[in-house]
């Protein structure tokens, strides 16, 4: 039997064609829009939070394992004198939203050495946040 073909001879069916599914055989197109309707491309997720009021007794490293308790961290900045003394603040930036979320509503206020730790997040994050 032979191949099933559609209009103008090119195959038939939604995943026929060398542009893949939904492509009408034409590569390079990357979705059922077609040529004329542009791609959406989500902006990039805002997920920085930052951290005050750290005390200077408490370690890098402890800081560090309590924001990697609410979330993945895809990057910690602690802020740091030139001498290399941290200054007590830092901005920690998550991979996902429900780091962020999770660290704001469990660390802020967290009381460590006699201080209590205050986190927010920064515009962009708290615009993509609910909470």
């Amino acid at each position: 039997m032979p191949p099933m073909r559609g209009m103008g001879g090119m195959p038939a069916g939604p995943f026929a064609g060398p542009g893949g599914p939904m492509m009408g055989g034409r590569p390079g197109f990357q979705g059922a829009g077609g040529p004329n309707i542009p791609l959406t491309i989500s902006p990039p997720v805002a997920t920085t939070v930052y951290v005050g009021k750290i005390a200077p007794t408490v370690p890098d490293a402890v800081v560090r394992e309590l924001l990697e308790a609410c979330g993945q961290i895809r990057k910690w900045n602690p802020v740091k004198e030139p001498s290399g003394q941290s200054k007590g603040f830092g901005f920690c930036e998550y991979v996902d939203g429900e780091g962020a979320l999770r660290s704001l509503r469990l660390l802020n206020n967290l009381k460590i050495d006699g201080q209590e730790l205050l986190l927010k997040p920064n515009t962009a994050t708290q615009k993509y946040l609910v909470w």
